[in-house]
């Protein structure tokens, strides 16, 4: 028997839900900023607790925004991008990172303990307006969904160069294979 998923239209054409996740309404695909979109200098903590200034710079990121109790797309996005980083032959050039939505329930240390399934990412949280700013500057949206203990949330990976500069967002990360992640890293690795 062939299960079959709803897909819900958000009031004022902002996105579809899929699952648990905003998508663009125009579906999955690729935004690409020429020249880079510049971020919103943030402090953030990484998984020790350590304040960092974000966007990072000295290295490219390929950046997924999620929550660590995510049933579905941020497990399955962070492993393929693992994966497809893998395939790269993980360049040094190249950093992976996950930003937390949830920093009520996303400590330093629950980051931590949930990305040891998923070297080499590295996490990140900070207070909730740091986030907000982040999220709206990459245009990913979220908000909790019935009953406060699930994310609805762009599924969207965000490539930032070595300046910090937004270069792509791919949407519907999570759908998508990790030969075709690797692609899309390229974009990183090739970077003039």
């Amino acid at each position: 028997m062939r299960k079959i998923y709803g897909v819900l239209l958000v009031v004022g054409g902002v996105g579809l839900a899929h699952g648990t996740h905003y998508l663009p309404a125009s579906g999955p695909g690729v935004k690409v900023f020429q020249p880079p979109k510049s971020l919103p200098l943030i402090e953030l903590q990484d998984t020790l607790a350590k304040a960092v200034s974000f966007p990072p710079k000295g290295t490219a990121w390929a950046i997924y925004l999620g929550y660590t109790a995510c049933p579905d797309a941020c497990p399955v996005t962070l492993e393929r991008l693992r994966q497809a980083y893998a395939r790269l032959g993980s360049p040094k050039t190249v950093r992976l990172g996950f930003v937390s939505l949830d920093p009520a329930n996303d400590t330093p240390a629950v980051m931590g303990r949930y990305l040891r399934g998923f070297p080499p990412v590295e996490g990140f949280t900070g207070k909730p307006e740091a986030v907000a700013r982040l999220a709206a500057a990459l245009e990913v949206r979220y908000n909790p969904g019935p009953g406060g203990t699930r994310l609805y949330h762009t599924d969207a990976i965000a490539l930032l160069n070595e300046k910090g500069g937004l270069v792509r967002m791919i949407f519907g990360a999570s759908r998508l294979s990790a030969a075709t992640l690797a692609e899309e890293l390229k974009h990183l690795v090739n970077l003039p």
